[in-house]
């Protein structure tokens, strides 16, 4: 038999459903002007008193196009690390064995 979520659910659970964490999911309730630029709007919800419910149905479309976009990678500037090193010089061989 399958589990039925309830109709609404808290900010935790929301958060614990789609996979953030729960300071990620109140930022999202931020006002657009504070709210960080890669944090999309907050789903579907209502507010009672000062607790904030959160329409389950709607929350997987929500997660869906939640899309955080992370921060290019820096290509780093001066000497490689040891593990750079050993990790060029293992392809390295491994591409050698493969073409020998």
């Amino acid at each position: 038999m399958q589990e039925s979520l309830p109709i609404f659910v808290t900010q935790r659970q929301a958060a614990r459903l789609v996979g953030i964490s729960y300071s990620t999911m109140k930022k999202c309730f931020m006002d657009p002007m504070k709210r960080p630029a890669n944090l999309p709007g907050p789903p579907e919800h209502r507010r009672r008193g000062r607790s904030v419910h959160i329409f389950s149905a709607l929350l997987a479309e929500w997660a869906a196009g939640f899309g955080l976009q992370s921060a290019p990678a820096r290509k780093r500037t001066g000497r490689r690390t040891k593990l750079e090193a050993v990790r060029d010089r293992d392809v390295a061989a491994t591409v050698a064995a493969m073409t020998a």
